[in-house]
C-alpha cells in the first residue's frame, strides 16, 4: 500500500483568498430590500419577471449580482406600495443594501440599479372578506 503524503500550504500573512458567491450576496440584499418600510415585493410582478428565466435553486428573485475584485453591482426590480415617494425609497435601499454588504462581506457597493416594475394600490382586509361570506350565508 502506498502511504499518501499531505502537502500543506503555508498562508502568508494578507495573502487570504475568499470567494463570496453571487448568491450570498443576493440574499444579503433581498433580504435587506423587504425589510424596507413600502416594498411589497422584490422581484417585481411575477408575470414580468424576466430576471428568473434562468434562475436555478432558491436564489432570490428579481435580483441580480456582479461581483468584481472587491466591489459590487446590484440590479433589482421591486414593487412597491401606493403613495410611497420612489426617490426617497430608492435612497433607502441604496444606503441599506450598501451597508449590509460592506458590513458582512466587506465589498463596497459599485452601483444598485433598481427597476420599479409593479405598485401595489389597495388591497381589501383580510375582515372584510369574511363579513362578506357571513352576510351572503
Amino acid at each position: 500500500m502506498k502511504e499518501k503524503k499531505i502537502s500543506v500550504a503555508k498562508i502568508e500573512k494578507g495573502s487570504l483568498d475568499l470567494k463570496i458567491s453571487d448568491e450570498v450576496i443576493e440574499k444579503i440584499v433581498y433580504s435587506e430590500a423587504l425589510g424596507i418600510e413600502g416594498i411589497v415585493r422584490v422581484g417585481g410582478m411575477p408575470h414580468k419577471d424576466a430576471f428568473n428565466l434562468f434562475r436555478k435553486g432558491r436564489r432570490p428573485r428579481g435580483i441580480i449580482v456582479e461581483i468584481g475584485e472587491d466591489e459590487v453591482a446590484v440590479d433589482m426590480a421591486i414593487s412597491i406600495k401606493y403613495n410611497v415617494n420612489i426617490p426617497t425609497l430608492a435612497e433607502e435601499i441604496r444606503k441599506r443594501i450598501t451597508q449590509a454588504v460592506n458590513k458582512i462581506t466587506g465589498y463596497e457597493v459599485r452601483a444598485i440599479k433598481i427597476s420599479v416594475d409593479g405598485i401595489q394600490i389597495g388591497e381589501k382586509p383580510k375582515t372584510e372578506k369574511k363579513e362578506e361570506k357571513k352576510v351572503k350565508k
